[in-house]
């Protein structure tokens, strides 16, 4: 795994506020940044689901597309449910607003760029990226025909 992904993936844990090991390990339906479940503020848009009900979230950039209506796997077709635009930027976690805090003690800081003796910025993933949430559907039935 390369420095810049490794960079990628926690620059993208900080502006999600998935610091907790949400993401996971694996790729899954060609998406290398997903986790299993809604995202903890949206909980809300989806209460009145049945108990059960299983939903991946997608963290990708959609800048140039939409995320796909469809996405499916070994377990089944999950469908779009919603989708959360970001920012695509947050404080860096070295940040402090007091004078003499939060300076780069590194010779850059991999997450916010900022140079030794810098304070620390923020992390910007740019424009376009959102969480995409998808819900499995449930096999259809077929006639007892």
């Amino acid at each position: 795994m390369s420095e810049k992904r490794d960079t990628e993936r926690e620059e993208i844990e900080w502006v999600f506020g998935l610091t907790g090991g949400e993401l996971a390990d694996k790729p899954w339906a060609g998406h290398k940044y997903w986790y299993e479940g809604v995202p903890d503020y949206a909980g809300e848009d989806f209460a009145d689901d049945e108990e059960g009900t299983q939903y991946r979230t997608v963290v990708c950039c959609y800048a140039c597309s939409n995320p796909p209506d469809e996405l499916g796997d070994e377990e089944g077709t999950y469908k779009l449910a919603k989708v959360y635009s970001n920012s695509g930027e947050t404080t860096c976690p070295g940040h402090s607003d007091q004078d003499n805090a939060g300076r780069v003690t590194e010779e850059q800081c991999p997450l916010c760029d900022m140079k030794q003796g810098e304070k620390h910025g923020y992390i910007y993933l740019g424009d376009g990226w959102a969480e995409a949430v998808y819900k499995l559907e449930p096999p259809e039935e077929e006639d007892d025909d």
